[in-house]
């Protein structure tokens, strides 16, 4: 069985903004967790208007640091 974390479980930056993904995943690494679950939302980090070439950094940087992106919910329910 392997231990994962939601990147909503980590707070907003110090100025109301989103928690950077790659900080998220280093904090779920040293917590002991296996695996990371980016989210897509509405607004950045991860979010429609987020490039593929963006997208395609997230799991290389995971895969160093350890970390499994098994699966990714959206926060887009309901909204068009």
């Amino acid at each position: 069985m392997q231990k994962g974390i939601n990147y909503w479980a980590f707070p907003p930056g110090r100025d109301g903004s989103p928690a950077d993904p790659l900080q998220a995943m280093r904090a779920a690494r040293d917590l002991g967790f296996d695996c990371f679950e980016l989210t897509v939302d509405a607004a950045d980090p991860v979010s429609r208007s987020t490039t593929l070439e963006q997208a395609e950094r997230l799991r290389p940087a995971a895969q160093a640091m350890g970390l499994r992106l098994a699966t990714v919910p959206s926060g887009l329910a309901g909204t068009t």
